[in-house]
């Protein structure tokens, strides 16, 4: 029997939140998922003085508080897709760290979280807990707009040759896509740091097509209309464009571990593209 997909949901009631749960029927998640709601009530500062310790009723409405939005949640979901399985739970603490606990207990697949938008204070926002779950989870993490172009789904795979690429490309192929989806592979060649492994150095075209290769024949069996763009260009700035100009539905990006060279080089990408891209971000782990 196979292992259900497991989806974390992280749900704080705003209309973001809401948009993220639309946004689950582009992200391609199987049948029979297995999904669990997770919100949090943040503790804030300065703590409470030491008669409201005793007493705990902060933490305690705080608590009833995220359990209802938790269930609120589970219940939209539920309606939109009556063939998962839907759970929900409500905690008090830190929204970043409680999430990226639950999803290790939990053996989460994927979470699923919301970004406001690209202004200065939303940045912030999202920097503090959206960017912090993709860095620090085990598992992948979508962080969605919820902006949704009509017809053909577009996806584009950030590939740079990483091993990372072939397991977003897997993770991608491994997904259920309606009919006629397409998806765009965009290498950026243009990277000025050092070498790594099999890093698209110096630029080659035909060296890149070879790369690229397994990766298509992967996609094209799973159904997917593929597309390629090689560009001597900055990642970060090249995998934007493309997306705007392909009004693509979601980008997906690969990232090997968490060692200091991924959170140097391919952290500031993907971090890059969560603050910056015109719509959904998936970091592959």
């Amino acid at each position: 029997m196979l292992t259900p997909f497991r989806l974390i949901v992280a749900y704080d009631g705003s209309p973001c939140a809401d948009a993220m749960i639309d946004d689950l029927q582009h992200a391609g998640i199987p049948a029979g998922a297995h999904v669990l709601v997770v919100s949090v009530a943040e503790r804030m500062s300065p703590p409470p003085a030491v008669h409201e310790i005793a007493a705990m009723p902060l933490p305690a409405r705080g608590k009833d508080h995220a359990d209802r939005l938790a269930k609120l949640g589970a219940t939209r979901i539920a309606a939109r897709h009556p063939e998962w399985t839907v759970e929900h739970e409500g905690h008090a603490g830190s929204p970043a760290r409680v999430i990226v606990q639950r999803a290790r207990q939990w053996n989460a697949r994927l979470v699923v979280a919301g970004s406001l938008g690209h202004n200065a204070i939303q940045l912030f926002f999202i920097g503090s807990i959206s960017q912090k779950v993709a860095n620090e989870a085990h598992c992948s993490v979508r962080v969605s707009r919820g902006r949704h172009q009509s017809g053909t789904l577009r996806l584009l795979l950030a590939f740079d040759a990483r091993p990372s690429s072939a397991m977003a490309a897997a993770n991608v192929a491994g997904r259920n896509w309606p009919k006629g989806t397409e998806i765009h592979l965009v290498a950026a060649t243009g990277f000025n740091g050092p070498p790594l492994g099999e890093c698209i150095l110096p630029f080659d075209q035909d060296r890149v097509k070879a790369l690229l290769e397994p990766a298509i024949e992967m996609l094209e069996k799973a159904g997917l209309r593929c597309h390629t763009t090689v560009k001597e260009a900055d990642p970060k700035n090249l995998i934007v464009e493309e997306a705007i100009r392909l009004a693509a539905h979601c980008i997906f990006a690969g990232c090997n571990d968490h060692s200091l060279v991924d959170e140097l080089l391919l952290g500031t990408v993907s971090n890059a593209l969560i603050s910056r891209a015109p719509c959904a971000v998936e970091v592959v782990r």
